[in-house]
């Protein structure tokens, strides 16, 4: 039928893009590795990339056509378990395969993104089957889709800019460029992954909401659907908070051996809190419609993202960094809710 024809085309469309990607990120691994991660012996973090480029944009299509169906339940599975993986498996290697050498160490979380991507599109696969292409269908495709792939690629470049920064600007607070990399990737490679476990629920959550409020015509019911959910979010992460509080410690030495890796645990609680209801705001948005208020929000988180590194990291070191991380998603949680309520107030008036 027609949905297979839309499905099918629009998964022709991301296997030209994500092969064209893979085969970029396999040719120019050693130059962007130069680029990137500042050493041209770090490639393997690249390469280790490739899969998660390679099958995420299927799989992400296929998410879509389970939201147009309604299939909210059955997709939040598969996000929960896309992340759970990411997050379990990326600790779990890194505590049991870790050995000293900065690059194998560095590879770990990157594999195990991408096979948290290659479980998820397995089981997509599998529950959603493809019909024919169609030219006619690839050109509305391409049309309806510039809005929120301008929103993901502007995001994807201020993030990646911002990551380029961070070692130049450790460097300028005092920091040798082997101190400021060794800081970095005790947070990213030991931190970020137990801090941002409540990301697997409030992710699943926020995919639930944006159909529940696409479907939705009462503007009220709208507010008092994604103030609960929001509630929902901030209860997940709280409770994580509490948890963290008590067992950073423990994990970062029992499992780390790395106790600095305990004090940005806890210098990230701000951010843990902001993140689960700032994803519902902007869910709910996209569902409304507003895809480029979304796009216009995520740039501007990520260009201030990028303004508070530079300046803050370079004044007070890796901790100056952690700030930023925090004020971004504070502010983050403050447009995206703020714009929200906006729109919806608006809306109702009409």
């Amino acid at each position: 039928g027609r949905d297979g024809e839309v499905l099918g085309s629009a998964i022709g469309l991301t296997r030209v893009i994500v092969a064209v990607l893979g085969a970029i990120m396999l040719v120019l691994c050693v130059p962007l590795a130069r680029i990137f991660l500042h050493s041209k012996d770090a490639y393997p973090v690249c390469l280790a990339l490739v899969p998660a480029i390679v099958l995420g944009g299927s799989a992400s299509v296929r998410e879509g056509y389970l939201h147009a169906k309604g299939k909210t339940f059955l997709n939040a599975i598969f996000t929960f378990l896309e992340q759970f993986i990411k997050v379990i498996l990326g600790v779990l290697i890194i505590i049991f395969l870790s050995c000293g050498e900065e690059v194998f160490d560095a590879t770990l979380p990157v594999w195990a993104i991408s096979a948290g991507a290659l479980v998820s599109s397995l089981f997509l696969f599998l529950s959603v089957r493809s019909g024919k292409k169609s030219k006619a269908f690839k050109k509305e495709l391409i049309l309806n889709a510039y809005p929120p792939t301008a929103s993901r690629l502007a995001t994807s470049l201020l993030h990646l800019g911002t990551t380029t920064i961070l070692p130049i600007a450790l460097v300028m607070f005092g920091l040798s460029k082997e101190t400021a990399l060794a800081q970095y990737g005790i947070l990213t490679a030991m931190a970020y992954p137990v801090v941002y476990i409540p990301i697997t629920v409030t992710g699943a959550m926020s995919v639930v909401l944006l159909p529940e409020v696409a479907r939705m015509q009462d503007n009220k019911a709208v507010r008092k659907k994604v103030l609960k959910y929001a509630a929902g979010a901030l209860l997940v992460s709280f409770t994580f908070c509490v948890l963290l509080l008590l067992f950073s410690p423990f994990i970062a030495t029992e499992f780390y051996k790395m106790p600095a890796a305990a004090e940005y645990m806890l210098a990230l609680l701000p951010s843990v809190l902001c993140l689960g209801p700032a994803q519902m705001f902007s869910s709910a948005l996209t569902g409304m419609g507003r895809v480029k208020n979304v796009f216009y929000l995520s740039v501007a988180d990520g260009a201030i993202g990028f303004v508070l590194t530079f300046f803050l990291a370079s004044s007070f070191g890796i901790f100056g960094f952690i700030a930023a991380n925090c004020l971004q998603d504070i502010l983050a949680l403050l447009l995206n809710s703020i714009t929200f309520f906006y729109f919806a107030k608006k809306e109702e008036k009409i």
